[in-house]
């Protein structure tokens, strides 16, 4: 039924939702089966695109982490406020932004897509947020051998370059 599927949505008894776990595993068909069971829900949708982590991680951090593009563009269409739009530039308990995770991953064009939302301010505090310079963080992860390194690379290195 509707409101057992909607219960399973809500509770996965984990820290995470099963909205963050369908972006993180870049599941597009799940995100969207999760939203249809929610359209009609208002009150379950709020909670869902308001969950954080016991260390604020919010959606954008794990739809980052997952890297699609399509699961990020999924999540800022079903956003319904600007705060909510918002948290794709917070920072979590640690000071790591969503973008990060894209970063850390080696994820170029959610890089991309991520770093063509920011205002100038978001991508001054992207790229100045004390301990967490997102370039040095790359090159301390990565053996930078992939193509998908490169560009991740090349991404950061021009767009700290245009502050």
């Amino acid at each position: 039924s509707t409101d057992t599927r909607a219960k399973l949505i809500e509770d996965t008894g984990e820290d995470i939702s099963s909205l963050q776990y369908a972006l993180e595993g870049e599941d597009l068909e799940l995100c969207k089966f999760i939203f249809a069971q929610i359209h009609n829900n208002p009150k379950l949708k709020t909670k869902l695109l308001n969950a954080t982590t016991p260390k604020n991680q919010n959606n954008f951090h794990f739809a980052c982490r997952g890297g699609s593009v399509q699961c990020l563009q999924l999540l800022l269409e079903k956003c319904e406020t600007q705060k909510q739009r918002d948290l794709l530039f917070t920072a979590d308990n640690d000071g790591s932004f969503p973008c990060y995770e894209a970063v850390l991953k080696g994820k170029p064009e959610c890089v991309e897509f991520v770093i063509s939302k920011m205002t100038e301010k978001q991508k001054t505090d992207f790229f100045n947020a004390a301990g967490k310079d997102p370039i040095a963080h790359f090159l301390r992860s990565h053996e930078r051998n992939t193509d998908d390194d490169a560009r991740t690379l090349r991404t950061l290195v021009i767009n700290v370059a245009k502050d």
